[in-house]
């Protein structure tokens, strides 16, 4: 136990070193919603939704009137904790049952299970106020199957438990169930003796995840009928139109872009590396064909898992992001995981794969720590815009003793949907390219509240036609009695 806890301490505190950069504030688009419409009126936006443990954890801010900065420590905070206890749960698991003797071995084995769950895109979630109970849904995801990988009638139950727990924290992490449970299967040294106790663990999994789904949606269903609010999500879908989005959209478009968390050329040259290796160890090995298998059903769990959910949402506002397919990001570590979970490795081999593996860790720190840096940047840029055109509004309103209360605005000839300074991923997204995030900003900052209009052509056309700027400039800004015309960069 004391082993356990001082190894849980490691952990955590190299997550935190990891992810410093979340802890000062840098509230994303939804924050700023979060800001100006407050807790309560969230909260309920997440009930909707089945998110019940984010609406507890809003619900906790509003009565003990936790400010928005504390909140995104706080959760950035125990989010790592979460993960850390993760990490420790399946890598004591996996030692366990592997039994390693020697330390590289050991070292290697934890190394890559931490690359289970600090990947690149990682980064999508923490810029969230409910981080923490997104990770919180990965270690309860996490614990269900290692649990149910035991003997008995309790542990199912357990594990149905924990499941339908973790997919009602949020239902993007749910492939970490299945990525985790394969782990575990062909970490059993008697994995092929063993074929039909295995194959009944996966069965009860593949029922755990849909019970889980099912009632987190009964669940939807029954709120908003109850506060008598529609949800499109639940309302109306069909499971054709949804399949022929996410095979000709979601995931290739994910594949491709890895939503513009890393460098993709970087990521997929090592992934051919890798399976070049995996490919030459199957081939020098026995059982050949149960490899295969189990290493093709290992990455599907990673690859396509994410996109299950996907199919009960309705075609018209069917998306993905990159915080509901964090398993894409770790296909290099579960490669290397498989290999030496599955032969027996020569010695120089295992530093081999302890120099790639720390190559994987030095990548995921510097795009975890420099997109967290960008957010930070994009952030103050924000707020600095926002400001400016506040101040501007006071200065008007002092002097001509008039009460701005509607902002009409329009964009520019070549407005940036992205800042210049980093990826084009969602972290990096510019307050003014999106219409909601950008009444809620200037609400949740000015002590005024603002009505935002889109403006007319006819209008534009007079005032603004064909004018571009790319940086902030009072020329964008026309005022008339109440109200402001405002041209967006």
């Amino acid at each position: 136990m004391k082993k356990k806890l001082i190894l849980l301490v490691v952990i955590f505190s190299i997550s935190i070193i990891i992810t410093y950069p979340a802890f000062p504030p840098s509230h994303a688009l939804d924050s700023y919603c979060t800001m100006c419409k407050g807790y309560q009126e969230t909260g309920i936006w997440f009930l909707q939704n089945g998110r019940v443990f984010s609406y507890l954890l809003l619900e906790f801010a509003n009565i003990t009137n936790l400010s928005f900065n504390a909140l995104g420590f706080i959760s950035v905070l125990f989010g790592n904790l979460f993960v850390s206890i993760a990490i420790v749960s399946l890598y004591k698991e996996l030692s366990d049952k592997l039994n390693y003797k020697d330390c590289i071995h050991n070292y290697l084995l934890l190394g890559l299970v931490f690359l289970l769950y600090y990947s690149p895109l990682y980064t999508s979630i923490l810029v969230f106020d409910e981080v923490m109970i997104m990770d919180l849904g990965i270690l309860l995801l996490t614990l269900a199957s290692i649990i149910i990988l035991r003997e008995g009638i309790k542990n199912y139950f357990i594990s149905l438990f924990l499941t339908i727990l973790g997919i009602t924290c949020y239902q993007g992490v749910a492939s970490y169930l299945f990525v985790v449970l394969f782990i575990l299967i062909i970490a059993n040294k008697d994995k092929f003796e063993r074929v039909k106790f295995y194959f009944t663990k996966f069965i009860l999994s593949v029922t755990n995840y849909g019970t889980a789904f099912f009632v987190n949606l009964c669940f939807i269903n029954q709120f908003n009928k109850a506060v008598k609010r529609s949800n499109i999500k639940v309302d109306t879908f069909n499971i054709v139109d949804s399949l022929n989005i996410i095979i000709t959209k979601l995931i290739p478009t994910s594949f491709r872009n890895l939503f513009g968390f890393i460098n993709v050329k970087y990521y997929y040259l090592f992934i051919a590396i890798l399976t070049i290796v995996l490919v030459m160890f199957i081939i020098k090995n026995n059982n050949k064909t149960k490899n295969i298998i189990l290493f093709i059903v290992l990455i599907l769990s990673a690859l396509l898992v994410p996109f299950i959910p996907n199919i009960f949402m309705p075609a018209s506002c069917n998306y993905t992001a990159a915080r509901m397919v964090l398993t894409i990001g770790i296909i290099p570590a579960i490669i290397i995981l498989f290999i030496i979970m599955s032969f027996k490795i020569d010695k120089k081999y295992l530093y081999v794969f302890s120099v790639l593996s720390m190559i994987i860790f030095l990548i995921t720190f510097r795009f975890i720590r420099g997109n967290m840096l960008i957010d930070l940047k994009r952030y103050k840029n924000d707020i600095k815009y926002i400001n400016y055109v506040l101040t501007e509004i006071d200065n008007y309103e002092k002097k001509y003793k008039i009460d701005i209360d509607t902002i009409y605005y329009h964009n520019d000839t070549s407005s940036a949907y992205y800042y210049d300074f980093g990826y084009n991923n969602g972290i990096n997204i510019r307050i003014m390219a999106v219409p909601w995030a950008f009444d809620c900003a200037f609400n949740a900052i000015s002590k005024n509240k603002l009505s935002f209009e889109k403006m007319d052509e006819e209008t534009y056309n007079n005032l603004f036609q064909n004018q571009d700027y790319d940086i902030i400039n009072k020329k964008q800004l026309v005022f008339e009695d109440d109200k402001l015309y405002l041209l967006i960069y």
